[in-house]
């Protein structure tokens, strides 16, 4: 019985991360790891200033994988202080067409879940990311506010 049950969740696995996928096992073909800093609105169209202090940078990773068409990205957050906002993943196309887009909004205080996207492309792809958060309650005219705001693009070397 033991052994039926352990062959069904087995079953079940591949059913979700057919071969190919990525089930935790392909290692991506591009990737970015890095920092957002905790910034200060100045108001619109200023830069941003450094928070004062020495807060907690956002930790930001992006990976891109391929498997022969399939291709996906992956946006995670940790660190820094709970905010509320919103975090974005756009997959592009060779020419900069967007092939898929992947939004998540923050609740106020609460950790970002990870952003997923996926598309088909037999051409060399970027994933482009977007991470907006606040540990201020604000409005846009709300100089003062604290922010992490940053974006990047992580691309397939081909590209």
């Amino acid at each position: 019985m033991a052994r039926a049950g352990a062959l069904l969740v087995l079953a079940l696995v591949l059913s979700v991360f057919p071969s190919g996928s990525n089930a935790g096992c392909d290692p991506p073909v591009a990737r970015w790891e890095g920092a957002v800093p905790l910034s200060v609105f100045q108001g619109p169209g200023l830069p941003l200033a450094p928070a004062q202090g020495d807060p907690e940078p956002l930790g930001v990773r992006v990976y891109l994988y391929r498997s022969g068409q399939q291709v996906w990205a992956r946006l995670w957050t940790g660190g820094g202080l709970p905010a509320w906002g919103s975090l974005g993943l756009v997959l592009e196309g060779a020419r900069g067409e967007s092939l898929a887009v992947a939004t998540q909004p923050v609740e106020e205080g609460a950790r970002p879940a990870p952003v997923s996207v996926r598309a088909e492309s037999r051409e060399p792809v970027c994933a482009f990311w977007a991470v907006f958060l606040s540990p201020d309650p604000w409005r846009m005219e709300d100089v003062g506010a604290r922010v992490y705001q940053g974006s990047g693009r992580v691309c397939e070397e081909e590209r």
